[in-house]
């Protein structure tokens, strides 16, 4: 009886770990995007442009080749105030369509309204900001579920990039 029982527990453990490395891998069909800030899982169908120096981060998210031009969001560092921003989403719309959340080890919130994304809060009133279409929501929880932040960016992207991004060629 008792080996049924060790049987029975081995079986558990490695349905356990076959189930922790299954939630955790990127799908065939995601890719990988990692640079000295971020590092998470994407859509396969999308393309990413790394805009980021050593101080600010700035990428593009694409839907298809960046030649065509389609952009569908972008992730970028801004300025936030998480104790203030918290205390006006319980005013203004009483958590609807927003969540609290932890992302990498951060307060955040995720929304769902307008631009699905998620605001990240980070030290000195910055925040790291993932925004997209909505169409794209899928592909944002893609990202914000394996969002791992391996250093915080120190400088706020620049506007010139968002000028930029949006007067292209």
């Amino acid at each position: 009886m008792k080996k049924i029982e060790v049987f029975g527990i081995i079986i558990i453990a490695i349905l356990l770990i076959i189930l922790i490395v299954h939630v955790t891998s990127p799908t065939p069909k995601d890719k990988v995007f990692e640079n000295q800030f971020v590092k998470f899982n994407y859509s396969s169908d999308l393309n990413l442009v790394d805009k980021s120096n050593n101080t600010s981060i700035f990428i593009i998210i694409y839907d298809g080749d960046p030649a065509n031009k389609n952009v569908i969001g972008t992730i970028s560092l801004g300025e936030a105030n998480e104790t203030k921003e918290l205390n006006e989403i319980k005013k203004t719309v009483n958590g609807q369509n927003i969540e609290k959340t932890t992302i990498s080890g951060h307060q955040a919130i995720i929304e769902d309204m307008g631009d699905p994304g998620a605001e990240i809060y980070l030290k000195n009133n910055k925040g790291l900001f993932i925004l997209v279409n909505p169409p794209y929501k899928s592909d944002v929880d893609t990202m914000i579920n394996s969002l791992i932040i391996k250093k915080e960016p120190t400088d706020i992207t620049s506007k010139t990039l968002f000028y930029d991004m949006n007067h292209q060629n």
